[in-house]
């Protein structure tokens, strides 16, 4: 459940017909903290696993996932900024890269 940029906070963004008028500062301060209430929700959680038997060997991956929910939070508002600015090579190359680094790291 990682929800970086908001879905209202994404479309309202890219609603605007004159992107200089976007308040970018809006979109990453709410993503910013929504994110560290996932972050910190997830810590918790993988604390609480921490202490029970049967689940203590999820506690360690679901904490560093939880790190993970912050790198997503620049990444997407450069992936919104870029549909804001159409700028379509760059984002689908960046958007394959992302993929093939996914699929690498998950192999492993």
């Amino acid at each position: 459940m990682s929800i970086s940029i908001d879905e209202d906070i994404s479309t309202h963004v890219l609603q605007h017909r004159d992107p200089a008028r976007i308040d970018w500062q809006i979109a990453v301060y709410r993503s910013y903290c929504h994110e560290y209430c996932y972050v910190w929700n997830n810590t918790y959680r993988a604390g609480f696993l921490s202490l029970t038997s049967h689940y203590a060997g999820a506690a360690l991956p679901l904490a560093a996932l939880a790190a993970v929910l912050l790198i997503e939070i620049p990444s997407s508002i450069r992936q919104t900024m870029m549909q804001v600015e159409h700028d379509w090579a760059r984002f689908r190359a960046l958007m394959l890269a992302g993929a093939v680094i996914g699929n690498a790291t998950a192999c492993l």
